[in-house]
């Protein structure tokens, strides 16, 4: 692999004892948002829901802290598990979703996005490996990445900048 780019930090925690990474930056962010139908929900917040009555499009541990940090985390309970979430809600097979802004966006018109209490963001990090082929490829790819072209792409799909960036 030429690059690595994670959804977390953990994996890159993880490689960069083995010295197989350079040091991993933060590229980008997201957040957890609800998502109603656009039409015809009366669910207004977190508040109007109850414990497994809504899809869970984010990874588990991510959006249990991320409810427990604003004092819902009963709500996961029961929550299943569908990546498509915000497509489900959408077509109206769904009341509701948990899913991170990127994938609500993505869903355009058919969703209505509530946006949840502060809350911690997850962080992208992305890094070139030591051991690529093309190392000077890999960097220049990690720089356009962290370019303002590439900060402008991935705004464009929804994703926060890192803080200092």
């Amino acid at each position: 692999s030429d690059v690595f780019a994670a959804a977390s930090q953990v994996p890159m925690t993880e490689l960069q004892p083995e010295g197989i990474l350079d040091p991993p930056v933060v590229f980008a962010t997201n957040r957890l948002v609800l998502v109603v139908p656009a039409e015809g929900s009366a669910v207004e917040s977190l508040d109007d829901l109850a414990e497994g009555d809504f899809l869970l499009g984010a990874e588990l541990d991510y959006a249990r802290s991320t409810l427990e940090a604003i004092g819902q985390a009963g709500l996961v309970e029961g929550a299943a598990y569908d990546p498509g979430s915000a497509e489900q809600v959408a077509s109206g097979d769904a009341k509701a979703a948990l899913v991170y802004f990127t994938d609500a966006q993505a869903a355009g018109d058919g969703v209505r996005v509530i946006e949840l209490p502060a809350q911690a963001l997850v962080e992208y990090p992305i890094a070139a490996s030591n051991l690529s082929d093309d190392y000077e490829a890999a960097e220049a790819f990690v720089q356009l990445v962290l370019s303002d072209q590439g900060r402008q792409t991935l705004e464009d799909a929804g994703f926060g900048v890192p803080p200092g960036r």
